[in-house]
């Protein structure tokens, strides 16, 4: 691959100074990949997502990638740390099933997982919001499964790997849409909103914020579940919510 070697070479430089540890350096390029990379809200809602946005060198150019295009970045900076390092490519959960690549580095003998993307922030339409979420660097493999599915069994990192059938539901898999949420919060302020996104924990997936022009409100959703039953089992982990089903 053909990057600008005295560009990353800076990055680096200025990253990687007098740190020695495998971890110190994986989260120094975390940190620094999160701080100074937008995700390219134009380029995939506008369907233009090509090789340009998973491009080394177009990324540290234009400070924009999509998921690959992070993960890319991430390896590439992990290797020249020295870190031995890979790009794991597969699906996620959102509000149904898409594309996603993250990473998984080795750390003192351990592969650990990492996601750039989900770790930078979010959007409000056409908007990127910056929103640094640890949770994303080194996500325990059996966290990060709940919402990432590798192409690849052995990239779980799990001693019981769990099936396609559990991911993707007995009903979905054609990785069509899932039909329940938690809808968490549903306030005016989308401050409020977004604090409330940031702070809740379900381990069912992030937050995502929606507006409803019909109340004029801000709805909080999290979680993504193949049936009734299953959602309002989780619910119960959540104070104050309530289940509702997606409308296609």
């Amino acid at each position: 691959m053909k990057i600008n070697l005295i560009v990353l070479l800076i990055v680096l430089s200025n990253i990687l100074f007098a740190q020695s540890s495998d971890s110190i350096k994986a989260r120094a390029i975390f940190d620094w990949i999160t701080d100074n990379i937008e995700y390219d809200i134009e380029a995939y809602q506008n369907n233009k997502v090509s090789w340009v946005q998973c491009d080394v060198e177009n990324v540290l150019k234009t400070k924009k990638a999509v998921c690959e295009g992070y993960a890319r970045l991430f390896q590439k900076m992990a290797q020249d740390s020295g870190l031995e390092c890979k790009v794991i490519t597969g699906k996620a959960k959102t509000f149904g099933f898409g594309d996603q690549a993250w990473n998984a580095v080795k750390i003192d003998s351990v592969w650990r997982l990492v996601d750039a993307c989900w770790g930078a922030g979010g959007y409000r339409g056409n908007r990127f919001i910056k929103s640094k979420n640890l949770f994303y660097f080194f996500t325990p493999p059996e966290k990060l499964i709940l919402t990432h599915f590798p192409d690849f069994q052995e990239y779980q990192f799990l001693k019981n790997p769990i099936t396609r059938q559990k991911f993707f539901g007995s009903e979905n898999t054609g990785y069509s849409p899932v039909m329940y949420t938690l809808l968490l919060a549903e306030v005016s302020d989308y401050s409020y909103a977004e604090m409330i996104a940031m702070n809740v924990v379900t381990g069912y997936g992030r937050a995502v914020i929606t507006y409803d022009p019909a109340t004029k409100k801000y709805l909080v959703y999290s979680g993504q579940f193949t049936s009734e039953k299953e959602a309002i089992e989780a619910s119960k982990t959540v104070e104050n919510c309530s289940v509702k089903k997606l409308v296609k």
